[in-house]
């Protein structure tokens, strides 16, 4: 092959860095290694090594080069350097020279890794027919596979991994190639990659672990689960994604469903299912996908944690509020998507409608109001008294059968707390409400 076009490069023998410097993210952003760094540790332009480097670039080797000599302090080699200079042909008379194709300069480089940073995939063939090793790791611990998926390069990944390449490394971050990739910035290079890593044997297992196809703490690529599904993964076995995240994530919440998931999931510290964090959310697709197959009624009375077991065995009002039908009546969510929920719910109760009628007529839906009346009867409790605030309710219960007359514990009619309040619901409970000696309320606050 010919000369190649001069480019500009950091040298391969920069000094290495301080054991005490933190280790860079191998996804982080970094300047390009085509650019030459103004590193004051750098060689001189006119420094052997750069007057070699220009030659080779040229196409012209030496006659007196002893291709094993140590260029200087820094342990770089003729290798190393036609490695850097793009020029195959003076790249294999080097490489046949070499009394050792896979030296290392003293940061722990080979002249293959020096290729592989360099995108440089006729050179690592090159090198890769003289014997060189592709899984060789430098001082830092980066290979070049490392590299090439840290710098999201298919061919140069793909070219590696057909040379030899250990897909199942584990990288300085305690992380696998395919889990590296699976979290890759780049959608082609995930795409193109996660398939060949699978082919060439990387163990899928070992790649579902937290954080698994997902960009930042919130882009979760479904794509790509879906992916390994189609390579032979189990949705069973991808690391659970937060009830918070997931009905917010339509198209995982979806992939969860379609692939077998429990609709009325719990987070290990939380007790509120699915449909609860959707409602919560106000995410009305979650909703709508939940609807044919979730409990609006669900209930943990088992739950580990103490607090919540003691508060659902003694309180009917907190099994409401602690259920999805009462984070939609709060919600005033649609009475039809209510009623749609309630004719595959689970039994409760009858007090636990009781409870939940009383939160309805605290919120804004008469039509919710009228379904959930519908669940109780309107004259085991005093209902008018929780609905004098709102004279549509108060009108709505009188129609539904709600006796005007009926006292609550304390023997206080409903009109008794309209007039207290001030309210006009009292006007509306007057002409039905006998024995209206109530001593000085009623014509105090009606007139």
């Amino acid at each position: 092959m010919g000369k190649r076009a001069t480019r500009s490069a950091p040298s391969p023998f920069a000094p290495a860095p301080s054991p005490f410097a933190p280790a860079p993210s191998p996804f982080a952003r970094v300047p390009s290694p085509f650019t030459l760094a103004a590193s004051p540790f750098a060689p001189a332009p006119t420094s052997a090594y750069q007057v070699l480097l220009e030659g080779f670039r040229n196409g012209i080797i030496p006659q007196d080069l002893d291709v094993d000599a140590k260029l200087d302090d820094l342990g770089g080699t003729p290798l190393h350097v036609a490695a850097m200079a793009g020029n195959v042909t003076v790249l294999d008379e080097i490489a046949s020279r070499a009394l050792d194709i896979n030296v290392r300069n003293r940061m722990g480089t080979t002249a293959l890794a020096v290729a592989a940073v360099y995108d440089d995939r006729a050179s690592v063939d090159c090198l890769v027919k003289h014997g060189a090793l592709v899984n060789t790791r430098d001082q830092n611990g980066s290979s070049p596979l490392y590299e090439a998926i840290r710098f999201s390069r298919i061919d140069m990944a793909r070219q590696l991994i057909a040379a030899g390449a250990d897909v199942n490394e584990v990288f300085r971050d305690n992380r696998t190639p395919l889990y590296a990739v699976s979290k890759s910035d780049s959608d082609d290079f995930a795409n193109a990659l996660i398939p060949a890593l699978i082919a060439a044997g990387a163990n899928i297992q070992d790649a579902m672990k937290s954080g698994f196809c997902q960009v930042g703490w919130s882009d979760i690529k479904v794509d790509r689960m879906r992916l390994f599904l189609a390579h032979g993964a189990r949705f069973a076995d991808m690391p659970p994604i937060h009830n918070d995240s997931m009905v917010v994530h339509i198209p995982y919440l979806q992939l969860y469903l379609e692939q077998g998931g429990n609709p009325n999931k719990q987070d290990e510290t939380n007790i509120m299912p699915l449909l609860y964090y959707a409602l919560e959310k106000r995410s009305r697709e979650a909703v709508e996908l939940l609807a044919p197959v979730a409990d609006i009624n669900f209930i943990d009375y088992a739950t580990p944690i103490p607090h919540w077991r003691a508060s659902l065995k003694h309180s009917t009002k907190a099994c409401v509020d602690m259920a999805p039908l009462g984070r939609a009546i709060k919600n005033n969510l649609d009475t039809a998507l209510i009623e749609k929920m309630l004719h595959h719910a689970s039994v409760q109760p009858p007090e636990y409608y009781v409870e939940a009628l009383k939160m309805a007529l605290t919120a804004k839906s008469a039509s919710n109001v009228a379904l959930l009346a519908s669940k109780v009867d309107l004259k085991s409790e005093c209902f008018l008294h929780y609905a004098v605030r709102n004279p549509d309710f108060v009108a709505l219960l009188l129609e539904l059968g709600a006796d005007p007359n009926q006292r609550d514990e304390y023997g206080r009619p409903p009109l008794l707390g309209a007039c207290e309040l001030q309210e006009t619901s009292a006007r509306i409970l007057l002409p039905h409400t006998t024995n209206c000696d109530i001593p000085g309320y009623v014509r105090r606050n009606l007139h």
